[in-house]
């Protein structure tokens, strides 16, 4: 009888597999390049393409890069950050994290969180990226709300402008890791998902992402005044963009992923989270 259930088991439960691809972000226009480019302070490294690996594996999933990664663990239920180059780790709990993102994030004057909405438009247009052909989606999420102290409206607009190929075998793990992680942690690794004030853009914009039909291949993403149209490079510059961030997706893989890359490496020292020490810092 527990042989004849535990086939049962097997059988309806889903297949959790591999996978794993390579990303490519750089700040491509808004302010915040201008910033970047001619600030003497800020290091060189912040001015060149930044490169990370992503990979699912299970319950677990990893975000490494030259400099940081994070590992992060739905049995567990934790956040573990990666310091390569202090050769420093932490570990945040997911209670934790929801609890400090919550505390961080904007409200306004009655102490309700700025509203959010968002939308889905497929332009109609296609480009060649990487041998396939690729369909423009456009995903605008818009957030409102007045500052806490002044009343003063602080709005804000997130724009994703994805190019999208046919769907890549073993896609679907990372989609579906996705949707298991949003129903437990408002927080994502990826980028400008780490800010607190950006929380529930974010939220939704991942939301509307797992909608798209197809594997993403670029997407460039703005953020600036809602009030303003987007725009890109110079041109985002004068009308209010904050940041404009341009990312390529590619090396799709669905071979087994090394066990050892989701373990910290041997010697690194455990330090207190980075949320937890300065309000508003990210860990990523």
């Amino acid at each position: 009888m527990v042989h004849k259930a535990a086939i049962f088991l097997v059988a309806v439960l889903p297949a959790l597999g591999d996978f794993s691809y390579q990303e490519t972000s750089r700040i491509t226009g808004g302010m915040m390049s201008g910033v970047v480019n001619s600030a003497a302070g800020i290091p060189a490294q912040a001015r060149e393409p930044v490169v990370n690996t992503v990979a699912v594996k299970g319950n677990r999933m990893l975000r490494t890069g030259a400099h940081r990664g994070s590992i992060i663990d739905l049995d567990k239920q934790t956040i573990t950050q990666i310091n390569f180059d202090k050769k420093q780790y932490s570990v945040m709990t997911f209670e934790q994290m929801n609890e400090r993102m919550a505390a961080v994030s904007p409200r306004n004057a009655a102490g309700a969180l700025p509203s959010v909405e968002a939308s889905t438009k497929e332009t109609g247009r296609t480009k060649q990226i990487g041998g396939v052909t690729a369909r423009e989606q456009v995903i605008t999420v818009e957030m409102g709300g007045s500052g806490q102290a002044s009343g003063v409206r602080m709005g804000m607009t997130m724009t994703s402008d994805v190019w999208v190929g046919p769907q890549v075998e073993g896609y679907d793990e990372m989609l579906d890791f996705r949707k298991r992680m949003s129903e437990k942690l408002k927080w994502t690794p990826d980028g400008m998902g780490a800010r607190p004030g950006m929380m529930g853009a974010v939220a939704e914009l991942t939301k509307a992402s797992m909608g798209l039909n197809g594997t993403p291949r670029m997407q460039t993403m703005t953020i600036g005044n809602p009030m303003r149209p987007q725009a890109s490079g110079q041109a985002a510059m004068a009308q209010g963009t904050l940041i404009e961030m341009t990312t390529e997706y590619g090396g799709f893989s669905s071979t087994a992923v090394d066990d050892a890359k989701f373990e910290v490496p041997a010697g690194f020292q455990q330090v207190e989270p980075e949320l937890g020490r300065r309000p508003g810092g990210t860990a990523h």
